[in-house]
C-alpha cells in the first residue's frame, strides 16, 4: 500500500527549496510511487504537497557527504561527519528497530514542491487526515511565506 504522508520532525533547511530530499529506512522504496503527489507535514502539522520525482537504494557509505549535509540540516543543526547523520537517523528509529550504521541500505526520496494555488486536493484523491490543521492551501502557503 503506498503512503501519502511524509512528515518531518525538525523544520529542515531543504523543505524551502523547490527539489529537495529525503533519506528514509530502506522499506520506504515500496511505500512511494515516482509521479505520486503527496503531502508533507512538520511535525504532522500540513506543509505542503510534493511530487515524488524519483527513488533510489543506497547504502549510507554511498551517498555524498554533501548530499548528507544538506538532506539534515535545519536551524541549530549542522551535520560534520557521516557518524552525525547515522546518529540522526537512530535517533528517529524506535528501540526495538536496527540500528543504521555506515552499510545500512536507505531509500534516497526526491522530491518536488506543487507550488500551484489552484491545486485541488480532491482531483488528486489526497485527503488531509482529520487531526492536522483545516486551513486553506492559500492560507497555509502565505503561512510558509511569512
Amino acid at each position: 500500500m503506498y503512503i501519502s504522508t511524509i512528515d518531518f520532525k525538525h523544520n529542515y533547511n531543504k523543505l524551502y527549496r523547490d527539489d529537495f530530499t529525503t533519506i528514509r529506512g530502506k522499506s520506504w522504496f515500496y511505500r512511494l510511487k515516482e509521479k505520486q503527489k503527496i503531502i508533507i507535514t512538520m511535525n504532522k502539522e500540513f506543509f505542503c504537497h510534493a511530487e515524488v520525482q524519483a527513488k533510489t537504494i543506497f547504502k549510507i557509505a554511498n551517498i555524498g557527504f554533501e548530499i548528507l549535509k544538506a538532506d539534515a540540516a535545519y536551524p541549530g543543526f549542522r551535520i560534520r561527519n557521516r557518524q552525525d547523520f547515522i546518529d540522526l537517523i537512530n535517533s528517529f528509529r524506535k528501540s526495538w528497530m536496527p540500528q543504521a550504521n555506515l552499510y545500512s541500505q536507505v531509500t534516497v526520496i526526491y522530491l518536488h514542491k506543487i507550488h500551484d494555488l489552484s491545486y485541488q486536493k480532491e482531483k488528486l484523491a489526497l485527503k488531509q487526515p482529520k487531526h492536522m490543521k483545516q486551513t486553506s492551501l492559500l492560507e497555509q502557503m502565505e503561512e510558509v511565506l511569512k
